[in-house]
């Protein structure tokens, strides 16, 4: 029992808060399948290496972060790694995990470069890894997704900077007791690594995205970024989970003065490179969580596949 209360617990911790220039098609919709060249099955160049968000995994009870995505794109060929950082923790110390991580794939594999496909605060790790610690010589090109270039209200709201009504201001504060608990008394889980949750939540923040890490992380030349935004609807749900409730709440704080989002990333903060469109759903949708439950219309296997199948068409 304790085990399954100490895994709800990480999944409804990471439900809420997994937080990983120009447009080519700003109405696109995620979910279709892009088209190869032809009716060939198009393999990339390069590795796929998946980067999780904040408060992320590998793989746990053999549950994936990106729900079954691995082992969809491995059997259509696609060379696919997951990497694992501390879930909880600033971007400096989470790429100084990864980087080992990246080195030992590429010899491995024996590729020049990796393709770096990051939910979430993944992108962010993505950013540092290349311009700070030097990899864009081994880094092909980033896709990032609902990541906050820009940063997130709902850390800021976290970390008490702005004024988010008492409504998310109780939710928050739920899920720091909440984040609290788990980590003093029941992180049990293995390789969670050390924690620095006020350190995570700021380089979450809007002033960390926009002061710092902006002027400290240029674009590389030599890597090709292009990023996928996320908006939730929670009006017309196929297949409603247990979580809509209460990211709907942060979603409508979100909206009132960013517009669009997932619920906890607006549309705009999540632009980085070229614009690729919109996933249809709100943070957890984006990487098939939990457990697969998607909005109508919206197929999250299908939708890392058309990003792979894109990258080996530009050569990638």
């Amino acid at each position: 029992m304790r085990v399954a209360s100490t895994c709800m617990r990480l999944l409804v911790l990471c439900a809420l808060l997994s937080l990983g220039c120009g447009r080519e098609s700003p109405n696109r919709v995620a979910g279709q399948k892009s088209k190869a060249k032809g009716d060939e099955q198009l393999i990339t160049k390069y590795p796929i290496v998946l980067l999780h968000g904040f408060f992320g995994w590998q793989q746990v009870f053999h549950i994936d972060y990106f729900y079954q995505v691995p082992k969809h794109l491995r059997k259509l060929g696609y060379k696919v790694y997951a990497t694992q950082v501390t879930p909880i923790h600033t971007v400096e110390t989470r790429v100084h995990q990864l980087a080992p991580q990246i080195d030992k794939i590429l010899a491995e594999t024996g590729a020049e470069k990796v393709n770096l496909i990051a939910h979430s605060m993944g992108g962010l790790d993505a950013r540092y890894l290349i311009s700070v610690l030097g990899y864009g010589d081994r880094v092909a090109s980033v896709t990032s997704i609902a990541t906050p270039h820009g940063g997130s209200l709902i850390a800021d709201a976290m970390l008490g900077v702005v004024d988010a009504g008492n409504e998310v201001k109780a939710a928050a504060n739920s899920i720091l007791q909440g984040t609290n608990h788990l980590i003093q008394h029941e992180m049990t889980l293995p390789d969670m690594g050390p924690v620095d949750l006020n350190g995570a939540l700021y380089n979450l923040s809007t002033k960390f995205a926009n002061e710092v890490l902006d002027p400290m992380c240029p674009d590389d030349s030599r890597v090709y970024y292009q990023s996928w935004s996320g908006a939730a609807s929670f009006r017309h749900r196929f297949k409603p989970d247990i979580f809509d409730p209460i990211v709907a709440v942060a979603h409508r704080f979100i909206e009132k003065t960013q517009g669009p989002n997932d619920g906890l990333v607006s549309a705009n903060s999540a632009l980085h490179g070229v614009d690729r469109g919109v996933v249809p759903g709100d943070h957890l949708d984006e990487i098939g969580q939990l457990l697969g439950r998607a909005p109508e219309g919206f197929d999250h296997k299908k939708f890392y596949q058309g990003i792979v199948e894109d990258l080996a068409s530009r050569g990638y």
